[in-house]
């Protein structure tokens, strides 16, 4: 397994698994969620991160931390495959 930066490729991953997560957790996507969803580029060109755990090419989970007000960062966004045997 290897840890890497958001790559165009994982971009419907990083959708899937998050909405995944919120909707199984939450019961549906809010607003926010839906135009972070949209708004990735704009997102990591404003300083945010996404990180894949990856092997053999196939996205296993991720993560999104976005920078908030002076130095603190808030993980906001995570998920992982449920398709993948654990």
């Amino acid at each position: 397994m290897e840890l890497v930066k958001f790559q165009e490729k994982y971009r419907r991953a990083f959708i899937d698994f998050n909405t995944d997560w919120i909707v199984s957790n939450f019961g549906f996507l809010e607003e926010h969620d839906k135009e972070t969803f949209d708004k990735i580029d704009e997102e990591l060109n404003n300083g945010a991160m996404i990180f894949f755990a990856v092997e053999d090419e196939i996205p296993l989970a991720c993560c999104m931390s976005m920078p908030m007000k002076d130095t603190t960062w808030e993980i906001c966004k995570l998920g992982s495959n449920k398709n993948v045997p654990h």
